[in-house]
C-alpha cells in the first residue's frame, strides 16, 4: 500500500520557516476553503453560482480546449504564488530539474531560486527555457547564473544520460538536489494504445528518472548528501478514463522509489514522490480544459479546485530543504484532498 501523506500533515513544518505573521496568513488561507462544491461555478453563469477564484488561465484553459472562455469552469486558485520560504533556504544548492522550462517544471526552478539554489534545466525545448529566462529575470551567465541550461532529448537513454552528466559537471561534480519532472500524456483508450505509444510515456516517465538518477546518485553517494523528488500524479492510484500508459508510467515510479529508499538512505540520500492531482499546467488545461470533463473531477476534489503549479513547486522546496531530514519514501499528495475520498 502506497504511503500517503495529506497536505494538512506537513503545514507545521512548512509554518516553522515562516515568520509569525506569514504563518497566520498561510495557514488561514489553507483552512478557509469550502469543502462543498458550491464553490465551483461557470463563466456563463449557467451551473453553480457560488464564489471561487478567477485568474489568467481561464483564458489559456478556453483556448486549450477549442472553446470560449465564457463556457470554462473556474476550478482555479491563486494566481499569485505564496512563497513562506526565507531567499537563503537552499543557499549554496546546486539543483537539476528536468522539464523544468514549462509547466509544472517552469513553477518549481522559479521556486528553488528565489529559495537561493542555482538551477540547471534540463529538457528539449530551448526556445521555451530563453522564454523562462528573459520572463523572470533570470541570470544564465556560464559558471556564475542562477541558471543553466543543458538539452536533452529524454526519450533517447544516451541523451538523458549525457544530459545528466552535463548537470552534473556543471555543479562541480555533485548536485545537492534533483527533481525528475519531466513527463508526457497521451490520451488513448486501452483497447487503442499501440506499442509505441506506451513505449514513449514509459520512457520518458519512468526510463529516464531511473537513468538521470543513476547518473547523478554518483555525486551525492559520495558526499552522502542528496535530495531528489519525482512528481508523481494521483493516477498512479486512481486511474482516469483514457490515462492507462500514463497511470502504468507513474505507478512504476511509486515502486522505484521504494527501492531507491532501500538502497540509498544509508548514504544519506533522502527520496520522495509529490503526487498533484490535476495541475493547471499547459499540459493540465489542454487534458482538463473541457468543462465537461473537468467539473466530475472538481466535484469529488474537497476543496472544490484543482492544483496551482506553484503548490507543487513550494512542496519541492521544502523536501528539497535541510528543514526536511526524516521524510522517506513518501508519496505526497498535493490534491487538495481528492485522494481522501
Amino acid at each position: 500500500m502506497f504511503n500517503m501523506i495529506c497536505m494538512p500533515l506537513l503545514l507545521p513544518l512548512v509554518v516553522l520557516l515562516l515568520p509569525l505573521q506569514q504563518a497566520q496568513s498561510f495557514v488561514g488561507g489553507a483552512l478557509s476553503t469550502t469543502t462543498s462544491s458550491a464553490n465551483l461555478r461557470w463563466r456563463g453563469g449557467s451551473s453553480v453560482d457560488a464564489a471561487a477564484s478567477t485568474g489568467p488561465g481561464e483564458a489559456a484553459a478556453a483556448a486549450a480546449a477549442g472553446q470560449d472562455e465564457s463556457d470554462v469552469m473556474i476550478g482555479r486558485g491563486p494566481q499569485e504564488p505564496v512563497r513562506p520560504f526565507v531567499p537563503d533556504l537552499l543557499s549554496r544548492k546546486k539543483a537539476l530539474v528536468t522539464g523544468g522550462n514549462r509547466g509544472i517544471g517552469e513553477a518549481i526552478t522559479v521556486a528553488l531560486v528565489k529559495a537561493g539554489a542555482q538551477v540547471c534545466v534540463m529538457a528539449g525545448n530551448e526556445a521555451a527555457y530563453r522564454d523562462m529566462v528573459e520572463r523572470h529575470g533570470f541570470d544564465d551567465t556560464e559558471g556564475t547564473g542562477n541558471v543553466h541550461w543543458v538539452r536533452a532529448d529524454l526519450r533517447v537513454p544516451s541523451e538523458a544520460i549525457a544530459g545528466a552528466q552535463k548537470a552534473v559537471d556543471w555543479a562541480g561534480g555533485s548536485l545537492d538536489i534533483l527533481v525528475n519532472n519531466a513527463g508526457i500524456c497521451v490520451l488513448e483508450d486501452f483497447m487503442d494504445i499501440s506499442s509505441d505509444t506506451f513505449d514513449e510515456v514509459i520512457a520518458i516517465n519512468t526510463r529516464a528518472p531511473l537513468l538521470v538518477s543513476q547518473v547523478c546518485l554518483q555525486g551525492m553517494i559520495k558526499k552522502k548528501y542528496g535530495k531528489i523528488v519525482n512528481i508523481t500524479s494521483q493516477s498512479a492510484v486512481i486511474a482516469t478514463k483514457a490515462h492507462a500508459s500514463y497511470c502504468a508510467s507513474k505507478a512504476a515510479m511509486d515502486g522505484l522509489l521504494h527501492g531507491l529508499v532501500c538502497d540509498l538512505a544509508q548514504h544519506n540520500i533522502q527520496v520522495n514522490n509529490i503526487a498533484p492531482t490535476v495541475a493547471w499546467s499547459d499540459m493540465g488545461i489542454k487534458t482538463w480544459g473541457d468543462p465537461a470533463k473537468s467539473r466530475p473531477m472538481l466535484e469529488r476534489t474537497p476543496i472544490g479546485r484543482f492544483v496551482e503549479p506553484w503548490e507543487i513547486a513550494n512542496m519541492v522546496v521544502f523536501l528539497s530543504s535541510d528543514a526536511c531530514t526524516m521524510c522517506l519514501g513518501q508519496t505526497i499528495c498535493v490534491d487538495g484532498g481528492y485522494t481522501c475520498l
